[in-house]
């Protein structure tokens, strides 16, 4: 009966290290991801030989381009290292991307965003490899929803440190046909997130890596590099990854919209060059949008069964086409690439408007 219990709470600690990383992680990318192209267009007109006007966007597809390549290796860097490894190795790469803006260069940048995207896909391997090593079949579930639920915190701290940052450097905040920011605010936000990228690296360094007993899958692998790669291969051709494709296609449309595009047409908006706290309110909404429904899902599912099949994504598509269909009639059309006085095409923007984006994440 002790054992049991002691096996309980170090599965709790495991658990419980491996979300305190990925919080740290994702509260740094998440939130940077939100303001990036504003960041970079503010650069740009200040030094226009530094970095490129449309380099926000342009790292950003690096990053998700190299996170396509990079998951096809991934299972195998993660076959001959471990668990551990993997994650330690995911929070430098991320960690390393924030350090780049103490001296803006665009070789370093473009080159610290693609190993951002090896980042994300080592991170995401090291995660389920090392949840399932860390867990029973009879504990997954509660170590999942554990995970999950602290992990969604991210956005909303991010919007807590950018609205602080914001108010500190509020006087330094210019006011023109659309939201800059000067060095001093790009100095201390990526200060901060470079910070809390280093308490990931951390907390990975000293995180167990020890199986639980009854574990689901022992970390020790027995598949060699070249074999992880041949079974990725045969994964690839299998007729449901095929079926499942439509999906991640969407999901990936879906995720680089919400992230960078919508958040920095509102910033481009003239029409709200004067909120300067729009992209932590933004950040928040979404945030707080991905936790209601993460317990909401959870909750119904547990009442109804197969509740977060065909029920879910219903809610999904609905609330999907309900906050397109206001990002179109409140953004003007040039707003996504270049600050514009135009009008939107049918309503104004204001900070109401961004709790369209609490349903972000239903196909969580």
């Amino acid at each position: 009966m002790e054992e049991g219990a002691t096996t309980r709470r170090f599965e709790l600690l495991c658990v419980f290290m491996l979300s305190f990383g990925q919080l740290c992680i994702m509260t740094g990318y998440d939130s940077q991801a939100f303001i990036l192209e504003s960041v970079i267009h503010s650069i740009h007109e200040r030094e226009p030989e530094t970095i490129s006007i449309h380099s926000g966007y342009y790292g950003q597809a690096v990053c998700y381009l190299t996170y396509v390549f990079a998951c096809f290796i991934s299972p195998s860097f993660l076959y001959a290292t471990s668990a551990k490894t993997t994650l330690l190795v995911s929070a430098i790469c991320f960690t390393s991307f924030h350090f780049g803006f103490f001296f803006t260069n665009t070789y370093y940048y473009y080159l610290s965003s693609a190993v951002s995207g090896i980042g994300f896909a080592l991170y995401y391997t090291g995660n389920g490899d090392y949840m399932t090593s860390h867990s029973t079949r009879q504990t997954i579930g509660s170590n999942v929803s554990m995970s999950w639920g602290l992990s969604c915190c991210c956005m909303m701290i991010g919007a807590v440190i950018m609205a602080v940052i914001t108010s500190l450097t509020a006087t330094g905040v210019e006011i023109g046909s659309q939201r800059s920011f000067s060095d001093g605010e790009i100095y201390l936000l990526f200060s901060a997130f470079a910070a809390i990228s280093m308490i990931a690296v951390i907390t990975f360094i000293l995180i167990p890596s020890k199986d639980v007993s009854n574990c689901i899958e022992s970390s020790e692998k027995r598949v060699e590099f070249m074999q992880g790669i041949r079974l990725m291969k045969k994964a690839l051709m299998s007729p449901k990854m095929f079926r499942l494709a439509p999906s991640f296609l969407l999901c990936g449309i879906h995720t680089s919209f919400w992230i960078s595009v919508y958040p920095t047409s509102l910033m481009f908006n003239a029409h709200n060059a004067a909120m300067i706290y729009l992209p932590a309110i933004y950040c928040f909404a979404v945030g707080l949008g991905e936790t209601l429904m993460g317990l909401v899902i959870s909750t119904m599912s547990k009442r109804i069964e197969d509740f977060g099949l065909r029920p879910t994504m219903l809610i999904g598509c609905c609330s999907t086409i309900l906050y397109c269909l206001l990002a179109l009639l409140t953004t003007p059309f040039n707003a996504t690439t270049t600050p514009t006085t135009l009008e939107p095409l049918f309503l104004s923007t204001n900070t109401n408007l961004s709790v369209h984006c609490w349903f972000d994440w239903w196909h969580q």
